[in-house]
């Protein structure tokens, strides 16, 4: 997640994302998806002025394809790698996912879930859980509520990272159920006076600092 105060170009750092999905110790080939804020005239065509590209391919294949994503104040890019077999090859499932002026990423590992959510997978289901929250509570409540939620109504948590960007704010929630995937799923920020960006891993020469257990932010 990447967020300017004017309009950037941001190749260098979505190449080094894509290295990082390359090298990662878990798989994260099925896909990815990238959304952006038009500016100007063009935002005001699109519902909240997001606009969104997929692909089916690793991301690491489809480096050339960041070259026609325009300078944006705000980006958001995921890469996929399908818990499970049956749910690869639909473009559809890949995220980000956006509706007016909310675009959502998660990023994690649930066993044995049992809520009553629209949506065909975890990610979709997650979705819809804080668009229909965010009705009635605030942005950072809302992951408060989703976070215990499904730490309640699960069997097994590996990892639970909900990011979402409300208005141009960025909300974001970090959980790891074991310690011995503590690292791979700690989430990563970095805030300066002109720049604000999250990751799940460090990439690129930021000053990372890192996100506790449970922890809930807003940027």
């Amino acid at each position: 997640m990447i967020k300017s105060k004017k309009p950037a170009q941001i190749m260098s750092i979505l190449g080094d994302f894509a290295q990082m999905c390359k090298e990662n110790i878990e798989w994260q080939g099925d896909g990815w998806g990238v959304a952006w804020k038009e500016e100007g005239a063009a935002q005001r065509a699109l519902p909240g002025g997001w606009k969104i590209e997929k692909s089916l391919k690793p991301i690491w294949e489809d480096i050339n394809r960041f070259n026609d994503i325009p300078a944006s104040t705000l980006t958001i890019i995921h890469a996929r790698g399908a818990s499970f077999p049956s749910q690869k090859g639909d473009i559809g499932y890949n995220q980000p996912y956006a509706d007016d002026n909310l675009c959502f990423v998660f990023n994690g590992e649930l066993y044995g879930v049992s809520i009553n959510a629209e949506g065909k997978i975890g990610a979709q289901k997650i979705f819809s859980l804080v668009k229909k929250n965010l009705d009635k509570d605030n942005p950072k409540q809302t992951l408060t509520k989703i976070q215990d939620l499904l730490i309640k109504n699960s069997k097994g948590i590996l990892g639970l990272n909900i990011g979402y960007v409300l208005n141009n704010a960025f909300f974001i929630s970090c959980y790891f159920g074991d310690d011995s995937k503590k690292d791979y799923y700690t989430v990563r920020y970095f805030k300066d006076g002109s720049q604000t960006i999250v990751c799940s891993e460090k990439i690129s020469n930021y000053p990372w600092r890192s996100m506790e257990k449970g922890e809930i932010i807003g940027l």
